[in-house]
């Protein structure tokens, strides 16, 4: 999602709806993820906790510091969100059960 709205071909579209320059398209700074099944049924690693609700989905802030146009940045904010989603996963289902 992040590569596809960081494409010069999208972002210079999306200038040309508002009637702007391309280099004036930000870059999305906010993501929200929402599933209809739990995290930990579709991210391998993860594993249920039994007798918890899971986390149905995340809020996610890009790191200001990377560059999300660039591949090898672009890659760093999407290990940092899914570590960050894998956490909440755990983190909900936890206190639940407490």
């Amino acid at each position: 999602m992040i590569a596809t709205l960081t494409d010069p071909g999208i972002t210079s579209a999306i200038a040309d709806l508002a009637d702007l320059d391309p280099v004036l398209v930000p870059p999305p700074r906010n993501l929200h993820i929402v599933s209809g099944q739990e995290i930990a049924g579709f991210l391998p690693p993860l594993q249920p906790i039994v007798g918890a609700a899971g986390s149905h989905g995340a809020h996610l802030r890009a790191d200001p510091a990377l560059t999300l146009a660039d591949p090898d940045d672009r890659t760093r904010q999407v290990t940092r969100c899914l570590c960050e989603i894998a956490a909440d996963a755990g983190l909900t289902g936890m206190e639940h059960l407490i």
